[in-house]
């Protein structure tokens, strides 16, 4: 899923060379992307909307390409913003004081 050819490959191997920092932060992001996808949950719980939109950036960023990665970064960002900052119809509103 998350593989990518330039991983342990090749004599100018480097494990801090910024391709294959890039790559573990993508693969990460994809995980977290993913998992927030099978819960349903992230900060708060998501709609399908937000679901379907977790799938897209976990496929974005598992794709082994530059402009998958962008793509996949992009629509996290947004459903993350979604999350934060938008309240759907009918939700309860949050505590205040914790209880």
């Amino acid at each position: 899923m998350a593989y990518r050819p330039l991983l342990g490959v090749g004599k100018e191997y480097s494990l801090l060379s910024w391709e294959v920092v890039s790559i573990m932060l993508a693969t990460t992001g994809g995980l977290v992307a993913f998992a927030a996808a099978l819960e349903r949950y992230l900060i708060r719980k998501a709609t399908w909307l937000e679901t379907a939109l977790f799938v897209v950036a976990a496929s974005g960023l598992f794709w082994p390409t530059w402009w998958a990665d962008m793509v996949g970064w992009a629509v996290l960002a947004l459903v993350i913003a979604l999350q934060k900052f938008h309240t759907p119809q009918g939700a309860a509103p949050a505590l205040q004081d914790g209880r």
